[in-house]
């Protein structure tokens, strides 16, 4: 085994991933489902005994955050696990799934970092109600938003982001103008959003929660 090899497979087998020829199973696809100057996105979803190999091409970007979600079928709903980031890219992704339940791997690549912003009015530190974080690193905050039946939160700010919706959501969005918009998604999308600031309502009958991957300036 030589040096290069040998490092990728202990870095690899520190973050959970596995290294080709490491064992056989099953792999699961990869399907696109984001791209623009700043992130390239794609998803696997897999069951027991299934593994995703590959993810997004690009050696050149600049880190790599995996967002690990499982389905619970109790509550018919999307559940975020955990977030893990690498510096490196690795070649595979290991299912941790058991018996019938089924995973999904949010696979982000950050091509390039926005400008950075001056945040007044942070939404986590104004609104601890609704935006909780769930990982944090130098270049990356994830971060869940949720909203109860009627419930609405303050403006705040926003950064760019990618937005991963583990339930349908049904909201009201209000900017600093005053302008109203509605903002409505089926549970699983995963879509950008621009950075800006607004204010946020559920108008739904459900609660709802975002996994909000936000994208942190030079």
């Amino acid at each position: 085994m030589n040096f290069c090899f040998y490092f990728a497979w202990l870095f690899s087998a520190a973050l959970g991933f596995s290294v080709p020829g490491q064992h056989a199973a099953k792999a699961a696809e990869w399907t696109p489902v984001l791209a623009n100057e700043f992130v390239q996105v794609s998803q696997a979803t897999r069951r027991a005994g299934e593994k995703a190999i590959g993810g997004n091409a690009g050696g050149s970007a600049k880190g790599y955050l995996l967002i690990e979600m499982s389905r619970d079928e109790s509550l018919g709903r999307w559940k975020f696990d955990r977030a893990r980031f690498a510096e490196v890219q690795a070649k595979s992704a290991n299912s941790d799934s058991g018996g019938s339940d089924v995973r999904r791997t949010i696979w982000i690549s950050l091509l390039s970092v926005p400008s950075i912003r001056h945040f007044e009015t942070d939404a986590v530190r104004v609104d601890p109600k609704h935006n909780e974080v769930k990982f944090e690193n130098k270049s990356v905050r994830v971060v869940s938003v949720h909203f109860g039946p009627g419930e609405s939160g303050p403006v705040v700010d926003k950064r760019p982001r990618v937005i991963i919706l583990l339930d349908d959501m049904h909201a009201m969005v209000t900017l600093p103008d005053g302008h109203s918009e509605p903002r409505d998604g089926t549970a699983g999308t995963v879509y950008w959003g621009n950075a800006g600031a607004q204010a946020t309502k559920n108008i739904g009958e459900k609660a709802f929660e975002n996994i909000v991957v936000e994208l942190k300036g030079k």
